[in-house]
């Protein structure tokens, strides 16, 4: 379960930032 819980752990934050780069992303193609 431990082992199970770290995959999670690490995937949590890239989802944090595929979202984050799609967000600043969808910014800065609104300002061009």
């Amino acid at each position: 379960t431990s082992e199970a819980m770290l995959k999670l752990d690490i995937q949590k934050p890239k989802k944090a930032v595929s979202w984050s780069v799609s967000l600043i992303a969808s910014k800065a193609t609104a300002l061009n």
